[in-house]
């Protein structure tokens, strides 16, 4: 991958910009080869512009979004207990860290036992991940803020040439569910090779549950869901000269019990044609015939301590909230264990 850093301060805040010489490209190319899928697909990573990113955290707030509401209550009741356990004068790194919400009780955690933090937050949202992080510092007076505005992958290689062991990293709002089994083991064994063995893993798990339960959460009454993954064409207009008719799609997002995960998807009202002025290319759609969007893969703690193996971790601790509907897992690197 062919990277660029663009490295600046604002209010305070390290911001390094991380983008491929081929962003407009990659995008033309996965729009392009998931149209042409069946059922066409659109990757779920275009949903982070910096509307679609203040959009999923009015998700996070809604009465029917458990994720959120469940993991927060865990971090709130446990977060001293899971600081003792990692090693002192840590740095804390967040994959995905949104507005920092519930992060803070593990800044607050932190910040009990050691007299400062460098906190490393990364997102794919610059606007959104620079106005969160001089927020941050607003509130935290120890507190300093390298923010990495970037793709997770192509930020760990660069982490690793810091000096920032040991670290705790949050992979938390169970953005692990964006994954099936093997995408999720192939991602957990990219992260623990840029891993000391004093680091540690804390990520957030959304367990089997009740369908109902489960889908309620993707499909909620006021809306916002629906324009969260219909932001995702309005980007496609502006970004790349698609014609999509937002009004011309409705939004639903199953649980398939056989796969054990939710799917969101676009579902056409009419039969009709959408095309891509960047590409030339246009792509039929028939009524009823949708566009699958993002995965939402719901687990058991078997299930992911068999994946987490797999990428070369041991579960060192978890927590659950009271009815089993959520896990907080605190991972290490297994070599660590061994020795």
């Amino acid at each position: 991958m062919d990277l660029q850093n663009k490295r600046r301060v604002v209010s305070g805040v390290n911001l390094v910009e991380v983008e491929t010489t081929k962003q407009l490209e990659s995008i033309i190319s996965a729009v392009s080869r998931g149209l042409l899928q069946t059922p066409k697909s659109l990757p779920c990573w275009l949903f982070y512009d910096s509307v679609g990113s203040k959009l999923f955290e009015k998700i996070c707030q809604l009465p029917e979004y458990h994720i959120t509401r469940t993991e927060e209550q865990i971090l709130r009741t446990k977060a001293a207990e899971i600081i003792q356990g990692v090693s002192q004068g840590l740095s804390l790194v967040e994959l995905g860290s949104g507005n920092s919400g519930k992060t803070r009780l593990l800044i607050d955690a932190i910040l009990e036992r050691q007299a400062t933090l460098h906190y490393i937050p990364i997102d794919i949202s610059s606007e959104f991940l620079l106005q969160s992080s001089i927020q941050l510092l607003t509130e935290y007076n120890r507190l300093s803020v390298t923010a990495m505005a970037a793709e997770y992958q192509a930020a760990m290689p660069i982490l690793a040439q810091q000096s920032i062991s040991p670290a705790l990293i949050l992979f938390l709002g169970s953005n692990i569910s964006n994954f099936d089994s093997g995408e999720a083991s192939v991602f957990l064994q990219q992260v623990r090779e840029h891993m000391s063995p004093s680091d540690r893993l804390l990520i957030g798990v959304d367990l089997v549950k009740e369908t109902s339960i489960i889908e309620a959460a993707y499909n909620d009454s006021s809306g916002v869901t629906e324009a969260f993954n219909k932001n995702l064409l309005i980007r496609l207009n502006r970004e790349i000269g698609a014609n999509f008719v937002i009004n011309q799609f409705d939004h639903w997002a199953p649980f398939i019990e056989s796969e054990s995960r939710i799917e969101m998807r676009l579902i056409s009202r009419v039969d009709q044609s959408v095309s891509i002025r960047d590409t030339g290319e246009s792509y039929d759609l028939s009524e009823g015939e949708y566009i699958h969007t993002e995965n939402s893969y719901k687990y058991t703690i078997t299930h992911f301590n068999e994946i987490s193996q797999a990428a070369g971790f041991e579960i060192e601790q978890q927590w659950q909230d009271e009815r089993g509907w959520f896990s907080v897992v605190m991972l290490c690197p297994r070599s660590s264990k061994e020795t």
